[in-house]
């Protein structure tokens, strides 16, 4: 399914009402996301009337004094099954690192019977496959562009796990990347190195990999070339970028990335639950038309995407006009496959002028439902999955 880019009208000629409403949710945004189109390098309104000069204006990371070194996909831009390389969101704690393909290695210790290093060449004369996956960032807001969809390739992680040996008492894989330094997000506190952990048995799975390309080329170094560790179907803090070092463990991992960032934690009868955060929930995305948008009294087109974690895919996706009193089904792309989105459209004909609420949620192929509502007892800013709601004026 690829979708035409259309035209969108300057949404400075809505109501007051509907107005107050936009402004209302852009408030609520997790602080230092509700950034404003200034901080692209585009004429607000300008960028608006043109996806595409929007898409041009986001390719330089996008200047948020605490995050410098990460950038959104343009989700409003929205038209094709792959992302682009070019296009796919980039999230970094510390930049880029200084990597020489020659001289990296992927060292492989903890509880294994034999240790090892492998050199990049070693790894690329392995068998290699490929996986279609989605990534999301585990802080993604609910219509922001923290999510891309990739074909990667690379060698099972399993496969080199096995070959060094795992020991029956192992739980975890904890994945350790080339980067570090002062942590901004955090105040500026010095984090040694980005890690994450992983089940084992979700390292051993079929699909878990350690991938060296992108998009059939090589891995670019903004996306953690020469190699990263790919986990579909779990939120992208879990795989790895510039992967360096492998620990299997025996014990549950306690680094900075999971004690306090990429957790969840919820508020019940005034206590706290907290909980481990990996595997990616359902989902679905307005695409267009974009929120606050002028629409002409016509049939327009109304494009997305969903997805939801590997056990499952989409099978369906329904629109309201109505603030949910009654649905319709999208019409589903035909290209699909397990941990990758799906993408939707819908051809809606308003029947009269005035302020409409769109809204989107997404079913899967084991009867999960996306919320229409953000789960109250949440209090930790990740898996942000309920509905996506996008205002309009029909004139």
């Amino acid at each position: 399914m690829k979708f035409p880019s259309p035209p969108v009208q300057d949404p400075s000629s809505l109501s007051d009402t509907s107005r107050r409403e936009f402004l209302a949710r852009l408030a609520a945004l997790p602080a230092g996301l509700a950034f404003s189109l200034k901080s692209l390098g585009a004429n607000p309104k300008s960028a608006i009337g043109n996806p595409q000069a929007l898409l041009l204006a986001q390719q330089p990371p996008v200047a948020m004094a605490n995050a410098p070194h990460s950038r959104a996909f343009l989700f409003a831009a929205l038209n094709s099954w792959m992302t682009p390389t070019a296009e796919f969101f980039v999230r970094s704690h510390f930049g880029i690192p200084k990597i020489e393909a020659s001289r990296w290695t992927l060292e492989i210790t903890g509880a294994v019977e034999r240790p090892r290093r492998f050199t990049l060449e070693e790894i690329l004369r392995l068998p290699s496959q490929q996986q279609i996956a989605t990534l999301e960032c585990s802080g993604n807001p609910v219509g922001w562009g923290g999510v891309s969809n990739a074909r990667w390739t690379g060698v099972r992680l399993g496969a080199l796990l096995e070959a060094c040996g795992l020991r029956s008492d192992a739980i975890e894989i904890i994945l350790t990347g080339a980067d570090g330094g002062a942590e901004l997000e955090a105040g500026g506190i010095n984090v040694p190195a980005y890690a994450r952990s992983i089940p084992i048995k979700k390292a051993l799975e079929q699909n878990t990999l350690l991938a060296f390309k992108m998009n059939d080329e090589l891995l670019p170094a903004i996306h953690g070339g020469p190699l990263r560790a790919l986990i579909p179907g779990f939120y992208a803090m879990d795989s790895v970028k510039w992967l360096k070092r492998i620990v299997v463990s025996r014990e549950v991992f306690k680094g900075f990335y999971h004690t306090e960032r990429y957790y969840e934690a919820r508020r019940i009868n005034g206590q706290i639950f907290r909980n481990e955060l990996h595997e990616m929930r359902i989902k679905s995305q307005i695409a267009r038309p974009t929120n606050q948008q002028t629409l002409a009294l016509a049939p327009v087109q109304i494009v997305g995407a969903a997805w939801t974690n590997g056990d499952a895919e989409i099978n369906k996706v329904e629109l309201s006009f109505n603030r949910g009193r009654s649905w319709v089904e999208a019409q589903l792309g035909e290209d699909h496959a397990p941990f990758a989105w799906r993408l939707w459209s819908f051809e809606w004909t308003p029947t009269m002028a005035g302020v409409y609420e769109i809204t989107a949620r997404a079913r899967d192929t084991q009867g999960r439902e996306q919320p229409t509502e953000r789960d109250s007892t949440l209090i930790t800013p990740y898996a942000n999955n309920h509905a996506d709601r996008h205002l309009v004026e029909v004139k």
